[in-house]
């Protein structure tokens, strides 16, 4: 009898260290449901600043985003669910917007990228090659049930956090190839640009972003062109001579790096983290001097 209590305490105790471990890493195990409280908020992000956005659509500053953190060994990001229609039902499929973003951003994109779509049956997120699905959500906002899955599903469209410099191939004006992941042997920050040669406020900016380079040299800047002809490029910027690396934009970039303007810019840090999504280039010395002070 003795014994049987003491096997029964010591499975007790197991369970309790179990739960306690569980509850400090917040860890997701394979195919549990997890329910998660939808009590954050965020700000929608689209191509351009907030206040000039609500100014052309005025019902952005109406939209509710809640949000959840995930957490877990090797991954924190967060979701949000946008009530697009803003009927006051966040459940909706084909209407309402799934979003993930890195955990410390308080802005969550509502562009057509890879971390944004619209609700669909169920959803499939990635981070740094781990899979979870989302299983439901209050149509009140209040909470959203995921799982940590072992792969993709093909059924659904797949969303990705972009916690880091993307491993995707470049092509540079002049022929050549670079992975964007290769420049961070570099040790330096990176800052891309999306521009064109069509776009006033772009052609205005290559000057100032020379004399940026100049005055940080721990700074690498990518011109990526919207896929105008190579040669019409060359051209183009050849009074300008800027210091930077030139390239061709693509849709699979655009799509990694939230892009839907121009210009339109994304900094990152020297490991290769975001340090913010829609830089306005006449910022940019700015938002680094900035980032340095945190």
């Amino acid at each position: 009898m003795n014994r049987c209590k003491l096997r029964i305490f010591l499975l007790c105790l197991f369970f309790v260290f179990l739960l306690a471990s569980c509850s400090i890493t917040q860890e997701f195990p394979l195919c549990r449901v997890f329910t998660l409280q939808l009590d954050g908020t965020a700000l929608p992000k689209g191509s351009i600043p907030y206040s000039t956005w609500i100014k052309i659509d005025p019902t952005i500053k109406d939209l509710k985003i809640r949000t959840a953190l995930v957490e877990g060994k090797g991954y924190k990001f967060k979701i949000g669910i946008c009530d697009r229609n803003n009927n006051g039902i966040f459940s909706e499929k084909n209407k309402d917007i799934i979003s993930v973003n890195v955990f410390d951003s308080n802005n969550m994109y509502l562009t057509n990228s890879i971390s944004c779509g619209k609700l669909e049956g169920e959803n499939i997120i990635e981070f740094n090659g781990l899979f979870f699905k989302t299983i439901s959500i209050d149509s009140f906002g209040n909470y959203i049930k995921i799982r940590k899955i072992k792969s993709k599903s093909s059924n659904f469209e797949q969303l990705k956090v972009i916690d880091r410099v993307p491993n995707i191939l470049l092509e540079k004006i002049n022929g050549t190839y670079s992975n964007f992941q290769d420049f961070l042997k570099e040790k330096k920050y990176i800052y891309v640009e999306f521009w064109a040669t069509w776009c006033p406020p772009c052609v205005e900016g290559i000057d100032e972003l020379n004399n940026v380079v100049i005055a940080r040299s721990d700074l690498l800047v990518i011109l990526l062109n919207a896929n105008e002809e190579k040669e019409a490029i060359k051209d183009f910027l050849h009074r300008f001579n800027p210091q930077c690396i030139q390239a061709l934009s693509n849709p699979q970039i655009e799509k990694h790096l939230h892009q839907n303007g121009y210009p339109y810019g994304v900094l990152f840090d020297k490991s290769g983290k975001p340090i913010l999504f829609g830089v306005d280039p006449k910022n940019l010395l700015n938002t680094l001097t900035l980032y340095e002070k945190k």
